[in-house]
């Protein structure tokens, strides 16, 4: 992904992240379940925010990062 798409998505996922941690404050009503707790939303946000944030970084150095698998 090129610097606008992944800054794009960086911002997305930000305030998808910022939505799931103001749903999971508010109080509910009793006998209502969410489908999706918010609280996972916000879980895998942060995870996507950490990935794209690494990305953003590689980027900025024009390198790739040099990652050997054992296989």
């Amino acid at each position: 992904m090129d610097w606008e798409t992944t800054i794009g998505a960086f911002v997305v996922v930000a305030l998808i992240t910022l939505w799931a941690n103001i749903a999971s404050r508010r109080p509910r009503r009793l006998g209502r379940v969410p489908l999706i707790p918010p609280d996972v939303i916000q879980l895998i946000g942060l995870i996507a925010l950490f990935i794209l944030g690494a990305h953003l970084i590689t980027l900025y150095r024009g390198e790739p990062l040099n990652i050997r698998s054992r296989f």
